[in-house]
């Protein structure tokens, strides 16, 4: 984890930044040409596409490798921003309920850790549950964080009723290492379908020191 930190600091950091710089050269590059009489505005304009799309890969690979950014965004805002990339990746309905307990997290590993337990509860409902509706709830319930993923998908397949498939496994090995517990059912009666994952953990560890 601490690894990742510290990839993720690099690639924000230092990467990112020269090509922040870089693209403000280019802009007085491109002024200072168009006060002369030589014409390069195409290649100007494909260095600074090129830039655009170095800038937004870096960004990507770092919300991959952290996350969440403690100190410029929180953990809620991370969060949010994982619902709307499923939305736009998976083409489905996502949304995200929570209340003031998101903000009492402080403790990164935590946090880290139960934003991938979410990334894969939600990919896991979008593309073998075939979910249109996604929800995600984090709440405070009986002393506790309690996470909630549910789906309005086709359940769990018979190949996957053991609950040994590896991204459960991944999921509950996260949750279980920083004291949580995890479950996950298929909904039945009343005619609906679909999964709830459902991950809790002691207030206590939100702040615990890593």
């Amino acid at each position: 984890m601490a690894e990742r930190w510290q990839l993720g600091s690099y690639l924000h950091d230092n990467l990112a930044q020269l090509l922040v710089t870089l693209k403000i050269s280019t802009a007085e590059i491109r002024q200072k040409l168009a006060e002369s009489d030589i014409n390069i505005s195409n290649e100007i304009s494909q260095m600074n596409t090129i830039i655009d799309e170095g800038i937004a890969g870096i960004r990507d690979l770092t919300h991959d490798v952290v996350p969440i950014d403690f100190e410029e965004e929180g953990v809620a805002h991370a969060f949010r921003f994982l619902v709307v990339q499923t939305r736009k990746m998976y083409n489905a309905k996502c949304t995200i309920e929570t209340d003031a307990v998101v903000d009492d997290i402080k403790n990164r590993n935590l946090a880290t850790n139960l934003y991938h337990v979410i990334q894969e509860a939600v990919k896991n409902a979008a593309i073998h549950g075939q979910s249109d509706h996604i929800d995600v709830s984090i709440t405070k319930f009986d002393g506790r964080l309690k996470m909630q993923v549910e789906d309005d998908g086709v359940g769990l397949s018979s190949t996957r009723k053991d609950n040994k498939g590896r991204g459960v496994r991944i999921m509950r090995h996260r949750m279980e290492l920083q004291g949580g517990t995890f479950d996950i059912e298929e909904k039945s009666g009343n005619g609906q379908s679909g999964m709830v994952v459902t991950c809790t953990i002691p207030l206590e560890y939100l702040t615990k020191e890593e």
